[in-house]
């Protein structure tokens, strides 16, 4: 069964198409002309469940599925194939010109692959009982969307980095089989309908629908707020990418209330910085001053072997506090925002109440009152305590130790640098917080955030 189409000048635009299946034990699906881009292929069984999400920016052009975990590959569902009329929707969301083409198959058959499939995993299950820090990355991709190395690549390269936990999250499509590794993997995707804003949504628990939230909308805009809106009640956790990389636009507006987690520092491994970090900061910072809670996190957004010849999972990494690894408990953990990010180097962070041993608070958590900050680095570094958005206290050395008084509507947190100025670790706030926020929209946010930049 051959399908193909032509794209329209429209600004998103889905493809209908039925076919019907019969006494099929394997549907196989080849991805033929059409540009290499974030355009979507979403198939449905007579039931209307997600059975297959396919990208065309991939360079794995074929998919196979089956009622067999063992024989279905990565980005299918497997399960009973019922004979009846099933749908293929094409999802367009970028400006892509010319058209596409693909193919169906019945029963030609498929090799044999052992995997596990992160969507289905129970969420709550503890992998690791401790009780303390974690650490893992909440951004990779590869070969099954834009990236250059294969599944087995990433997993010897996450246990190369010593990682606990980290997210597959692919553009717009959803690991559905990865083969045997220590880390727990977390269910993600990156949202990626164009070059002017991108999303990391954990937690996923079956293949997003794209096709719902855009038939109907009046933009794009509305299309991802009922997207978010809708992935934020099932559970999932919504993050904020790399928001300002070389050449964008932000130009999506949604309510912000959806997201949880905040991207502050992107692909550090590059040789040519293509993210401005430093500007995410400022404005993770001017959200806190407007009411808007979201933690900070960290993602290497590996895509290739690029930093001395290996795959950067790893840089930078989120260490997360938790009371036993579960999917769950790294989730609520983030949100909550019981985490710093870290680059290259190891630091270990503890606020507490003077006198107090340990870590009594952490990052994220409430406090009121004298706070003491303790840590430490495995290299010199210089240390800066930031007060409601502003460095009012430097040192430099392995390790920091201030005290600091938590004001009704203070926030503090810890970040650190390298001696040329770059960031090293960004902690998450200590805070006595009371704003309620005015505006929720995200693009008169951004206005303000532009205009504070000017003043």
């Amino acid at each position: 069964m051959l399908f193909h189409g032509t794209f329209t000048s429209e600004e998103m635009q889905v493809d209908h198409h039925v076919f019907h299946v019969e006494d099929a034990a394997m549907l196989s699906f080849t991805l033929l002309d059409g540009e290499f881009e974030h355009v979507l292929v979403e198939v449905k069984d007579p039931s209307g469940a997600m059975r297959a999400l396919l990208t065309y920016k991939t360079r794995v052009k074929q998919a196979c599925l089956t009622d067999s975990g063992l024989t279905s590959t990565n980005g299918c569902v497997p399960g009973p194939i019922p004979d009846g009329d099933w749908t293929l929707d094409i999802v367009r969301t970028y400006p892509v010109e010319g058209g596409y083409s693909l193919r169906i198959d019945v029963n030609l058959g498929s090799l044999p692959r052992e995997g596990s499939n992160p969507l289905k995993v129970d969420r709550g299950a503890i992998v690791e009982p401790r009780s303390g820090w974690f650490v893992g990355d909440f951004h990779a991709h590869g070969m099954y969307s834009d990236g250059r190395i294969s599944q087995e690549g990433i997993a010897k390269s996450v246990e190369a980095a010593g990682l606990d936990f980290f997210a597959m999250s692919d553009h717009s499509i959803a690991t559905t089989k990865f083969p045997s590794v220590d880390a727990m993997v977390l269910p993600s995707t990156e949202v990626t309908w164009d070059d002017s804003g991108h999303y990391n949504v954990h937690g996923l628990a079956d293949l997003p629908d794209y096709a719902r939230y855009v038939n109907g909308a009046a933009s794009k805009s509305e299309a991802l707020d009922k997207l978010f809106k809708d992935m934020k009640g099932r559970g999932c956790v919504i993050s904020l990418n790399h928001p300002f990389p070389r050449g964008w636009t932000l130009s999506h507006d949604f309510d912000i209330r959806s997201l949880s987690l905040f991207e502050v520092i992107n692909a550090p491994h590059l040789f040519d910085p293509e993210v401005d970090n430093e500007r995410a900061l400022r404005l993770f910072d001017f959200l806190w001053s407007r009411g808007h809670r979201l933690m900070a996190v960290g993602g290497s957004d590996a895509h290739k072997k690029n930093y001395f010849d290996t795959y950067p999972i790893g840089i930078p990494k989120t260490k997360v506090y938790c009371n036993g690894l579960s999917v769950n408990n790294v989730l609520h953990a983030a949100v909550a925002g019981h985490s710093y990010v870290q680059v290259r180097e190891d630091f270990e962070i503890a606020f507490r109440r003077p006198g107090e041993q340990g870590c009594s608070i952490l990052p994220g958590e409430r406090a009121e009152g004298c706070v003491e900050c303790r840590a430490r680095c495995t290299a010199p570094v210089v240390w800066e305590l930031v007060h409601n958005g502003k460095a009012v206290y430097a040192s430099r050395g392995r390790v920091f130790d201030r005290e600091f008084e938590v004001a009704l509507g203070d926030w503090w947190r810890l970040q650190a640098r390298d001696k040329s100025g770059e960031l090293l670790l960004v902690a998450n706030p200590v805070h006595n917080l009371n704003i309620t926020p005015e505006e929720c929209r995200f693009q008169a946010l951004l206005n303000e955030f532009y205009s504070s930049e000017l003043a």
